[in-house]
C-alpha cells in the first residue's frame, strides 16, 4: 500500500492549479495562457461564480509550465483584461485585471 502512495506522489506534485473567480456582474471568457505562449484552457464563468483548472501531466514533459496568462473577454468578444503573471495555486479575479476596458456591453445577470 505504501509503494501505491509513493508512485502517485509525484504526479501531485506536478500538477497545476489555478482557481479564477468571476467576481464581476458580466458572463466572461477566460482563457489560460501559458509561459510558451500556447492556449491551454478556456472557460466561460457566469458572475459569481469560479472555475478551477488544473493540469494534471500524464508524464513529466506533458504538463505545462507557468507563470500564466489569464485574458477574460466579454461574451461580445471584446477584452475586458488580463492577468500576469499567474502562478501555481494562486486565486484569480477578473476585477483584478488590467489592460482592457473592464466592462462588458450588457450584463448577464
Amino acid at each position: 500500500m505504501r509503494w501505491l502512495i509513493l508512485l502517485f506522489f509525484p504526479i501531485a506534485t506536478f500538477a497545476v492549479t489555478i482557481p479564477i473567480k468571476n467576481d464581476t456582474r458580466y458572463t466572461l471568457l477566460a482563457t489560460i495562457i501559458s509561459a510558451e505562449n500556447k492556449i491551454v484552457s478556456s472557460s466561460r464563468i457566469k458572475p459569481g461564480h469560479t472555475h478551477t483548472w488544473s493540469d494534471s501531466p500524464q508524464g513529466i514533459s506533458d504538463w505545462e509550465k507557468g507563470p500564466f496568462r489569464i485574458l477574460f473577454h466579454c461574451t461580445n468578444g471584446s477584452f475586458y483584461g488580463q492577468v500576469y503573471p499567474v502562478n501555481d495555486k494562486l486565486q484569480v479575479y477578473a476585477k483584478n485585471a488590467s489592460g482592457g476596458t473592464k466592462k462588458c456591453s450588457e450584463p448577464e445577470l
